[in-house]
């Protein structure tokens, strides 16, 4: 920590600066100009993490100073007064008070015995330290308040867009849909195939939906039902989303057939996505009904676009 001793009293000075310094931390002294701007610009300039300064009762000068300086700087900075002196009793307790209700960390008498002094300088030091740790603290908590408060109020954003985008391309491939879509649903899973099924049928649009639990199933049901898309679970009795795609690809008659693959894991989405595994499309497994919605829109997308056997 760096650490500003403004003291006009230079022996003290020095000892303040020796059991300041034996604790590892950077000293700076000076002498208190009698003027706020140039006491507070001394301050800024040598980073102080920590001051003691003179207590100087003309105008609390002093008070005005720290006061002065807290506004300017991004963490406050812990101050300790230094008194001297005999005083009257009744002026020295105002003082006091002064300093503790403006937010002063300490006051140090500069005729406490030398050897009570070092470990008062060092409480006040480790103080001063644990204050800024506290601070910082404080100040990282509101930080990430606001990151998380500005990352719902986007997401909320990217939400509702995303909502109107899927209502818009709902509405234009709803107007120009033929006919029939043949879907397959492959998945070990009949709680899912039942909400899929479920979400599909209630929107109107002409689907005829069979349902498979396994590679081996699935390819003998596309033989029968020849659906145009497959929408498959990554995770497979025997096998994952690739292995039927290795397998549609490679069979006559069954490569026109678009695939959609559903997975939980963003690491097998990652996986599902790269450019030399030539499938259709891949989302995470939809849990609410926005995210079904977004899944009818990549089908309805998939029965409008070439298949890749096509493309190819």
């Amino acid at each position: 920590m760096n650490i500003g001793i403004l003291t006009k009293d230079k022996d003290f000075g020095k000892k303040l600066e020796e059991i300041a310094a034996s604790a590892q931390n950077r000293v700076f002294t000076g002498k208190p100009s009698g003027d706020v701007g140039k006491d507070c610009q001394w301050i800024y300039e040598k980073y102080c993490g920590m001051v003691f300064m003179d207590f100087i009762e003309e105008d609390l000068l002093s008070i005005k100073t720290m006061g002065s300086l807290q506004g300017k700087v991004e963490r406050k900075i812990p101050f300790v007064f230094l008194f001297s002196g005999s005083r009257d009793f009744e002026e020295t307790n105002d003082h006091i008070v002064a300093c503790v209700n403006e937010g002063a960390l300490g006051l140090l008498w500069k005729e406490v015995p030398e050897k009570k002094l070092a470990h008062y300088v060092k409480k006040l030091i480790d103080r001063a330290q644990a204050a800024v740790k506290t601070e910082d603290k404080g100040r990282e908590l509101a930080l990430n308040r606001k990151k998380t408060a500005a990352l719902e109020r986007a997401g909320q954003r990217l939400w509702e867009l995303n909502r109107k985008k899927n209502q818009l391309i709902l509405d234009h491939l709803g107007e120009l849909q033929p006919g029939e879509i043949r879907l397959m649903f492959l998945s070990n899973s009949k709680y899912r195939y039942e909400r899929f099924k479920d979400f599909f049928m209630e929107t109107g649009i002409p689907f005829s939906i069979s349902f498979a639990t396994s590679l081996k199933s699935a390819e003998e049901d596309c033989l029968e039902s020849a659906p145009e898309i497959i929408v498959s679970d990554y995770i497979l009795p025997d096998g994952t989303a690739l292995d039927l795609n290795k397998v549609i690809r490679g069979k006559k008659g069954l490569s026109t057939i678009r695939l959609l693959v559903l997975t939980s894991d963003e690491k097998n989405l990652r996986e599902v996505e790269k450019p030399e595994n030539k499938v259709d499309g891949a989302m995470l497994r939809p849990s609410n009904r926005d995210e079904y919605s977004e899944l009818l829109v990549r089908v309805l997308m998939a029965s409008k676009l070439p298949t890749i056997a096509e493309a190819t």
